[in-house]
């Protein structure tokens, strides 16, 4: 997974994304839009980002990996 920014007219929106294989050819998918990046910039971006290293080191994820 990694983050994406993407530009739509006046504002930049932040994604989480994943690759991913279908039929041989690597293709793209959005797992979360997190929203416009002047917003989460305002209220805690810096919050986001710590929530999500804490879910990734968690068991929740370890267990999720197993099932996928």
């Amino acid at each position: 997974m990694y983050l994406k920014l993407v530009k739509s007219k006046n504002y930049t929106y932040l994604k989480i994304c994943e690759s991913y294989r279908d039929k041989g050819k690597v293709r793209q998918r959005v797992v979360a839009n997190l929203g416009r990046l002047d917003i989460l910039q305002k209220h805690g971006l810096e919050n986001i980002v710590n929530d999500l290293a804490k879910f990734i080191s968690s068991e929740k994820l370890k267990n999720y990996k197993d099932i996928s």
